[in-house]
């Protein structure tokens, strides 16, 4: 319809998406490889991220697999994050992850294996 403003994305939806993204980026997944492996386009991945497309179950269930993760857990909150199955204990560590998937590949990769040995050491 003409003159109709476009329905904004349900907080719900943002939320998943917002997990998903997350989740991918600390699992050190591109978007080609997450929607191949789900069946779709890198497109449709970034509106699922966004929150602009919602996702239905069945895709829901094949990006949990992909993720290695439960599908609950694109459903909880930042501050129960600690609770999922990847290791991410606080609010602190959720804002490095969103930083950290901004950078070069090569970059990202090298702080991972500093990150990984410096756990080892711990």
């Amino acid at each position: 319809m003409v003159g109709v403003p476009k329905e904004q994305p349900d907080n719900v939806d943002v939320r998943v998406g917002m997990q998903i993204r997350l989740i991918r980026k600390e699992r050190g997944m591109s978007l080609d490889m997450l929607a191949s492996q789900i069946g779709v386009t890198y497109q449709q991945v970034q509106k699922y991220e966004s929150g602009t497309n919602r996702v239905s179950a069945s895709t829901l269930a094949r990006i949990a697999n992909a993720l290695n993760v439960r599908i609950g857990d694109f459903f909880l909150e930042e501050e129960s994050v600690s609770e999922t199955s990847f290791p991410m204990p606080d609010h602190q560590c959720i804002m490095i992850a969103r930083k950290i998937g901004s950078l070069d590949p090569d970059l990202r990769r090298s702080l991972a294996d500093l990150v990984e040995a410096l756990a080892r050491k711990a």
